[in-house]
């Protein structure tokens, strides 16, 4: 790193100090190091810890701009919950049901400040690939249902299929399989073609929180204590802690949002049919309040709108958003 970055590297920080403003870092688990370490010798990132951290400046509200994002499909069953890694350095979180009414991950990442660790990697369904879009056009996951890979075919997506690149993949040893599958930076940068589309970050408006309902605890009914989802507002940060099941600290947005879109149908092996184009009710929680309103998207190219109930749009917090997409909104209760 040359003179020039290190005082860069200062001043931001001390305007990140001023203004709130919070670097994220991603922790490697305690349990995941020794056989993590084992399956990537001679794979260590290339970047210093400078390079890394300033990578992550344009996280911060005084250097956003356009990004190239990626999307990877992230595990949520219960046994994969221990040895999920990315999703605290992820921009944005989408969160979906898939078979057996378990939730899955889209997570949005910044190409130029990947975690060192990502995964579990799992297979991709077709409301994943429409709501990516037109945030990123580079999908990564591990296999995927029929109508997800004809859905790859039909929109202008670069879907990366994590099992015909064994290479750039790996089994990790503690983890049961299917919950196995992991990558890392140096070996996602070498799938991710150099030509995907930036995209303007973030897309939707952010500023200061408007009068609202006070809301600290938020509580998702999936109707099994493994799977039901709590958050709690952290006000001196500013973050939700976000506990599922079991799991605690598994994220820590500074937006949560839910929206309602009703399961269409199901399929063959309990498939969802999940529909994202159109317009539905949402939910926004940021810095302990609550704000009703509404989602839209044209279509699956279209970008996200959110509306508060009176039309203007919703305003959010500067940091990571977890969107949750569920059948009915009456799953959700908050309290002060």
């Amino acid at each position: 790193m040359n003179i020039f970055s290190r005082i860069l590297l200062g001043l931001v920080l001390v305007v990140t100090l001023l203004t709130g403003g919070l670097l994220v870092f991603s922790v490697v688990k305690s349990g995941m190091e020794g056989p993590v370490t084992a399956n990537a010798a001679g794979m260590q990132d290339e970047e210093s810890s400078f390079d890394r951290i300033l990578a992550r400046l344009p996280l911060l509200p005084v250097l956003t701009g356009e990004r190239k994002l990626v999307g990877i499909i992230i595990e949520n069953h219960q046994g994969a919950r221990p040895y999920q890694q990315s999703l605290k350095d992820a921009l944005f979180v989408q969160e979906f049901f898939v078979e057996g009414l378990i939730t899955r991950f889209l997570v949005l990442l910044d190409t130029r400040s990947l975690p060192e660790i990502i995964g579990p990697v799992r297979s991709l369904r077709p409301y994943f690939v429409d709501s990516a879009l037109p945030w990123t056009d580079v999908i990564i996951h591990a296999g995927g249902s029929p109508e997800a890979f004809e859905r790859t075919r039909e929109l202008p997506v670069t879907a990366i299929n994590g099992l015909a690149h064994p290479k750039e993949f790996y089994r990790h040893t503690v983890a049961a399989a299917p919950h196995n599958l992991f990558t890392t930076a140096t070996l996602m940068k070498k799938l991710i073609p150099a030509d995907s589309d930036p995209v303007r970050w973030p897309p939707y408006e952010t500023g200061g929180a408007p009068t609202g309902e006070n809301a600290s605890t938020i509580e998702i009914d999936f109707h099994s204590s493994t799977h039901d989802v709590r958050y709690d507002y952290q006000g001196v940060s500013g973050y939700y802690d976000r506990t599922n099941g079991d799991t605690e600290h598994q994220g820590e947005p500074r937006n949560v949002l839910i929206l309602e879109s009703p399961i269409l149908g199901v399929g063959e092996v309990g498939r969802l049919e999940i529909s994202m184009e159109g317009r539905g009710h949402a939910l926004l929680f940021r810095s302990g309040h609550v704000y009703e309103g509404f989602w839209t998207k044209k279509n699956a190219k279209d970008s996200y709108q959110f509306f508060l109930e009176e039309g203007e749009p919703m305003i959010f917090a500067t940091g990571q958003t977890w969107m949750t997409v569920l059948d009915s909104l009456e799953r959700v209760s908050w309290s002060e």
